[in-house]
């Protein structure tokens, strides 16, 4: 009760057992934390065990030792930084765009790939702490990266970040950290992710571009059956999801979407990325089709960044 009002409050409660085969402190500390997590994703007002025969039954255990890794990398910052560029043509002879990667690193020292820990950081909500903890340590490499060419760096950003309205002052204050032209800095936001959260992602977006940063829509095409939102989403570029990209030679419906992106893409204005570029007919297909750029291994792997 405060005043005359009343509140009601929850509470989530995790748990983790402490014994003599119990590791430091951070690491006790990061399991508790993963398992309130878990008790906060199970629907709340609820306590969890961390290592409980339910935690270990229901297939969570695993999810939950990757919370209790992304937690523990957070306060010793252990993410590591790649790079891959992106080319305008297949002999990438010129390299236009640049996309930074992030792993995780564990306690054993082992390289964790971003496919797998990024959808458990989402699912605890705790993505937008990893961005966070990223962008000034990207942004001060990029700065020091970009010397050296002309491409334009991007960063990838999770949904969960538009609702953070600190984020881009930290941005702003990360900037001013360093010598970087704002306009050689891009944001990559997924479409499910613009799309779910529509007018929270145009304001953020709208914010950070009156800065002079750019955005592209990174998986476009996947799973949307409306294209009315790109009317009002500001972005500069359009990366075509791989997985149509990835079987266009051989089905047409692939074919079909990735040859529809580029159109609306001209349509808009925006510059084409086409992801997951593994051959040379691949990339000549892409090229027939007036894809500006490629992205892939058969244009370049991802490299370990300078830091």
């Amino acid at each position: 009760t405060w005043g005359e009002r009343k509140y009601a409050l929850g509470l989530s409660i995790g748990l983790v057992v402490v014994n003599d085969t119990s590791e430091g402190i951070s690491r006790i500390l990061a399991r508790a934390d993963a398992a309130c997590y878990a008790a906060k994703n199970a629907g709340r007002n609820r306590y969890y065990v961390s290592g409980s025969k339910e935690d270990i039954s229901t297939g969570r255990y695993g999810e939950i030792q990757m919370v209790t890794d992304i937690t523990d990398a957070l306060s010793a910052g252990r993410f590591q930084m790649m790079i891959q560029d992106v080319a305008r043509d297949e002999a990438a002879s010129e390299v236009a765009y640049r996309e930074l990667l992030i792993r995780l690193i564990d306690v054993e020292d082992n390289a964790i790939a971003p496919g797998v820990f990024i959808p458990v950081a989402e699912r605890y909500c705790i993505m937008n702490a990893v961005d966070r903890a990223v962008i000034g340590r990207a942004l001060a490499a990029i700065e020091r990266a970009a010397r050296d060419d002309d491409a334009i760096y991007a960063i990838n950003l999770s949904g969960q970040t538009f609702s953070d309205e600190k984020f881009v002052n930290h941005v702003r204050e990360a900037l001013a950290a360093c010598d970087l032209d704002p306009r050689r800095l891009c944001f990559e936001i997924t479409e499910t992710a613009a799309v779910t959260q529509l007018s929270a992602a145009v304001r953020f977006i709208n914010k950070l571009r009156d800065m002079g940063c750019r955005f592209a829509l990174d998986d476009f095409g996947a799973g949307m059956s409306s294209f009315t939102y790109l009317k009002n989403l500001p972005v500069d570029y359009l990366k075509i999801d791989g997985s149509f990209v990835r079987n266009m030679l051989d089905n047409p419906l692939d074919r079909a979407v990735v040859e529809s992106a580029v159109r609306i893409g001209n349509e808009l204005g925006v510059q084409t990325i086409a992801e997951h570029v593994e051959t040379a007919e691949m990339a000549a297909a892409l090229q027939q089709m007036g894809v500006n750029l490629l992205q892939g291994y058969h244009v370049a792997r991802p490299v370990a960044f300078l830091d």
